[in-house]
């Protein structure tokens, strides 16, 4: 999302009356529909929470909570296929782009999927070095040679962002070249460098740019596109962070999740990739992780996330046939950071998902 700042005293007065003006009003008193979401013509069928058997007083206290914080920059719920709510804050709308963070490795590990299918990779099998060792100093640490892409995707490749952390001015050599903190397939350690090297393996094997990839086999089949996407100065586009997309969007992205890679009628990614993208693929201290997707099971409440730092969220409950997604203020500190995701979490839980258990299959 991209800050403007006023430019003059009258803008500055004029902003000064508005807040002064709703201070102490309520909100949700005077338009208590606020929360519906409009028709945009962009592929999503509107409802209601009423129409989708949703209690609607729950989902008016979801949106107040996240009304309450200074960091909600929206919040999209999705039922049985269906926008049921919808809410922006601080200026933002349902037009507006949102630095997703790592939601991010989410989306890359759909594409890799898709890459598979349609053999430009031939499995998470395949080595690293297929791809990269071209970049490879010639003192490369040799076990960098049996790195799989499957230890990419579940952070399980001894890549330690502790000592090495990569930022979109550093190439693909310098984090290809990084020293490993650990032994390749020994632990779970979350690592931005290891997606980064998943995205640029891609973009390789396919010999595309990674946001020609991405649109063409993902976002074109659901129409929509990327908003935005920052590449390194070598062209590579990022696949730790860095990818900017509409609420909405990120909710299609939920939604082709709970349907098994299918948007309408079209199969944009195989059934049986979801599976395996959600299934528990390395499990450590309370950690369950997929290629790139978090896995929580709870009985009927287990959800599988795609989460970003500061609060960008994609949850899907199937079954409940739910998807929330959240965006917030995407630059915290650490603590604050972590605080918002358990604000964003706490909400599901003490409304939404109480919201919807009346409707439940």
């Amino acid at each position: 999302m991209i800050r403007t700042k006023p430019c003059g005293l009258l803008v500055c007065l004029i902003a000064l009356t508005l807040f002064f003006s709703c201070w102490g009003n309520d909100p949700w008193a005077n338009d208590p529909d606020d929360y519906l979401p409009k028709d945009i013509e962009d592929g999503w069928v509107t409802s209601s929470p009423e129409a989708e058997s949703v209690d609607p007083e729950l989902i008016v206290q979801a949106y107040e909570a996240a009304g309450a914080t200074d960091f909600m920059f929206s919040m999209v719920i999705a039922k049985n296929g269906k926008l049921i709510g919808e809410k922006y804050y601080q200026l933002n709308d349902e037009y507006s782009w949102f630095e997703i963070r790592s939601v991010t490795k989410s989306v890359i590990g759909l594409l890799m999927g898709i890459a598979i299918e349609r053999d430009y990779i031939e499995g998470v099998e395949q080595k690293m070095s297929d791809f990269l060792s071209d970049y490879y100093d010639e003192d490369i640490d040799t076990r960098k040679y049996d790195i799989t892409i499957k230890q990419l995707l579940t952070m399980s490749s001894g890549f330690d962002d502790d000592n090495y952390i990569p930022l979109s001015s550093v190439s693909v050599s310098e984090q290809v070249n990084a020293d490993l903190g650990y032994d390749p397939g020994a632990d779970f350690k979350y690592t931005n460098l290891g997606a980064n090297l998943t995205a640029a393996i891609i973009q390789i094997a396919a010999d595309q740019s990674g946001m020609t990839f991405a649109n063409q086999y993902l976002f074109y089949p659901m129409y929509m596109e990327i908003d935005w996407w920052v590449s390194d100065r070598n062209g590579f586009y990022l696949g730790g962070s860095e990818m900017y997309l509409t609420a909405r969007k990120m909710a299609k992205i939920g939604q082709l999740i709970l349907d098994k890679g299918k948007y309408g009628d079209t199969q944009v990614i195989s059934e049986e990739w979801i599976d395996e993208l959600i299934a528990p693929q390395i499990s450590g201290d309370e950690v369950n992780y997929g290629y790139f997707w978090w896995i929580y099971p709870d009985g009927n409440d287990t959800s599988y996330a795609a989460l970003g730092y500061g609060g960008q969220t994609i949850y899907v409950f199937p079954y409940y046939d739910l998807v929330v997604v959240t965006t917030g203020w995407p630059n915290p500190d650490y603590a604050e950071a972590s605080a918002q995701l358990s604000y964003v979490r706490s909400i599901i839980n003490t409304y939404i998902l109480p919201a919807v258990r009346t409707s439940a299959k």
